[in-house]
């Protein structure tokens, strides 16, 4: 129904004579009065009305600027609007007037604005390839507890337990002496979402634990199912082990691995290991409470990289492989093509975690002794020296107490092997003990015959295995390793020249090659002889 322009001015003039809060009043007794709908009064009068309408903007104009200055004092403690706009009018920025702004209107014109508070949102995360990043996280179990170790080979006996582990502790569940816990350490694949896990027991999350976890999962797999292997470009990690150690970080700068870190309990960041660890809780321990209550450590492991390879065949990867979902496991060796040409996929040295070691500045005395953690060690041939002092993770060397000590500002650098101070009885003369070839030689030359060269027997030869290549990584300087010697004759001589800049006649380099050749390449002997003959000529 339409009605004629005069008719429409009159009930527009109505509308805005309504006092405030009555407008729908009006405007439903002018619909019934001229038999239409009040959608067609709101309608027809829109533009005949002198107020905006609710849709429209504010009434009054002062409203959006009123609003923003609330909202810039709300935004400095989180205070709601009405209270802000209270501040601001004893503030003197905000007149007085503002305090009969209705709250609806504010709130509408806060919207309008778009200055109203939004859910925080979260981007997804991707990589190009697979390991350009990668996650890595460690978590304590949710149903296995540590009962004690079972036998001479030091593996762990473990109980199930249904009812999950509260983050809080084990309640009614006592801990062995030791306060040992079930800890997974987990590494996800920004790109595929390929994932791998293994289980450890441990007080709690700790360096050496990560640090073989990653060197690990990093390595090739005898398992096709399981094809991640290499060198990862950046290490995404809370602020745990990876982090905080020094160990750990001066290995993962030598493997040429960036570290990206985050503010702590920032959990979305991590969400795709967290996420498998849900999943690991969820599925693969409780399924594991169908085969009985106990378990080693080394079944559970085996069992845990069954899991991991199924989930890699089953899932589907993040990234399409040619606009098609395929496999993580399968997504992982088809995307490796999109790795740029000088970024090639690095091969895990096998004894990384060999060169990690913790590391410590110390001085050492006129006795040639340093202390360290309330132990004191003994360093031959060095007295009133600063020194760093490293000391291997895993091994030998760590299970026997012997540290590396490198003396501090020497280039190339200078190590000894320090070993813990054995006091001696009284009375006895202390003298310079025997050196390693005194020792052997005195034991006399051993006996017998043998045969250097005799053919070995033929390995038997096994299905080749499909992998991607990787290239060689380059050799890590282990700075554990005391001593040693040279590769070839050419490399002694370059590190002669180094310490002896000035230059040889062809007879001397002769004589300082052969000198050199006699001594077996030694280091040390190197550096001694180019020491003398610098002596030599300073003194002439």
């Amino acid at each position: 129904m339409s009605l004629d322009p005069a008719t429409v001015r009159r009930m527009a003039a109505e509308i805005d004579a309504a006092p405030h809060g009555h407008t729908a009043v009006v405007i439903a007794e002018l619909a019934k009065r001229y038999g239409v709908s009040a959608g067609t009064v709101y309608r027809l009068t829109r533009g005949h009305r002198a107020v905006a309408s609710r849709s429209g903007r504010a009434a009054i104009p002062d409203y959006r600027e009123w609003v923003q200055v609330a909202v810039r004092w709300a935004a400095r403690t989180g205070a709601v609007l009405e209270d802000a706009i209270e501040a601001a009018v004893a503030a003197g920025d905000l007149p007085p007037q503002a305090l009969a702004m209705p709250l609806s209107t504010a709130y509408r014109v806060r919207r309008e604005l778009g200055l109203a508070p939004s859910r925080k949102r979260t981007q997804r995360l991707h990589a190009d390839y697979p390991w350009q990043a990668v996650q890595i996280d460690g978590s304590h179990s949710a149903h296995m507890a540590v009962l004690e170790r079972d036998g001479a080979d030091g593996d762990w006996l473990l109980k199930f337990h249904r009812r999950r582990i509260s983050a809080g502790g084990y309640k009614n569940k006592p801990l062995p002496p030791g306060r040992e816990r079930v800890v997974y350490y987990s590494i996800w694949d920004l790109c595929t979402g390929y994932v791998e896990a293994r289980a450890y027991v441990a007080q709690g999350e700790n360096s050496a634990d990560a640090l073989d976890f990653l060197i690990g999962a990093c390595q090739p797999s005898e398992d096709p199912r399981l094809p991640g292997h290499g060198v990862p470009e950046h290490l995404w990690t809370d602020q745990g082990p990876l982090f905080k150690g020094a160990a750990a970080a001066e290995l993962l700068e030598a493997l040429d691995i960036e570290v990206v870190v985050g503010l702590p309990y920032a959990k979305t960041r991590m969400g795709g290991v967290e996420r498998s660890h849900r999943s690991r809780w969820r599925r693969f321990e409780t399924a594991l409470g169908l085969r009985g209550e106990t378990i080693l450590l080394s079944d559970l492991n085996s069992r845990l990289r069954e899991y991991d390879a199924r989930e890699n065949a089953r899932r589907p990867s993040r990234t399409p492989v040619g606009g098609r979902p395929v496999p993580r496991a399968d997504a992982w060796a088809a995307l490796g093509s999109r790795r740029p040409a000088e970024r090639p996929l690095v091969a895990m040295p096998p004894d990384a975690l060999a060169a990690a070691a913790q590391r410590a500045r110390r001085r050492v005395n006129n006795a040639g002794v340093l202390s360290w953690d309330s132990v004191q060690y003994e360093v031959p041939d060095w007295h009133d020296c600063w020194v760093i002092c490293r000391r291997p993770l895993v091994g030998a060397a760590a299970a026997a107490g012997r540290i590396a000590v490198e003396l501090e500002g020497s280039k190339p650098p200078e190590r000894r092997e320090a070993r813990p101070l054995q006091i001696r009885p009284y009375g006895h003369v202390r003298a310079v003990p025997a050196s390693p070839l005194e020792k052997l030689l005195e034991s006399g030359a051993p006996d017998g015959r043998a045969d250097v060269y005799a053919p070995a027997p033929a390995a038997e030869a096994g299905p080749p295995r499909l992998m991607r290549k990787a290239v060689p990584g380059a050799p890590l300087d282990n700075p554990l390793r005391v001593g040693g010697a040279y590769a070839s004759l050419e490399e002694a001589l370059g590190e002669f020249a180094e310490l002896y800049p000035w230059p040889l006649s062809p007879g001397l380099l002769g004589m300082v090659g052969a000198e050199i050749r006699d001594a077996g390449l030694d280091r040390d002997a190197v550096r001694s002889l180019a020491r003398e003959l610098a002596a030599v000529r300073e003194a002439s």
